[in-house]
């Protein structure tokens, strides 16, 4: 009697189970804001609303917020600070697991009276713990 068998195995030489490498970007599904949507000055804040999530687990999330361009005028404040909005981006790095859920989240605070006319672009960047990233650019109009 003889056996045969095929097939390898997931391991290294000296036999210890090596897990397979992760290749997979996060996924980004935003429900609001989203392209095309305006908000009159004064609208008060700009509320995020969707989920990231990782079929293998998140590592960090940053939102940023980029006018579109530079002018002599009054820009889009913070409400915690009166500087623009491209100060950089809020990172959310205390998420963990494989999803994680915006729901009526303000990164940035208040769009204010005197805040500049135009587009502006949302970034949200994802990561996950083996590195893979994925970004998604949301551009909204500031209105009268």
């Amino acid at each position: 009697m003889s056996l045969v068998a095929c097939g390898g195995d997931d391991g290294d030489d000296n036999g210890n189970d090596t897990p397979p490498e992760d290749t997979t970007d996060p996924v980004i599904s935003l429900t609001s804001p989203t392209t095309g949507d305006s908000f009159a000055r004064e609208t008060g804040v700009i509320l995020i609303n969707g989920t990231i999530s990782d079929d293998q687990g998140l590592e960090t999330c940053k939102v940023s917020v980029a006018y579109s361009q530079k002018s002599a005028s009054s820009e889009l404040k913070s409400i915690d600070d009166p500087v623009p909005f491209d100060r950089g981006p809020v990172e959310y790095s205390d998420i963990s697991g494989k999803e994680y859920s915006f729901t009526d989240e303000d990164p940035f605070g208040f769009v204010t009276y005197d805040a500049t006319l135009g587009e502006y672009v949302f970034t949200i960047t994802v990561e996950d713990t083996s590195g893979n990233t994925a970004t998604e650019d949301i551009t909204i109009n500031i209105t009268e």
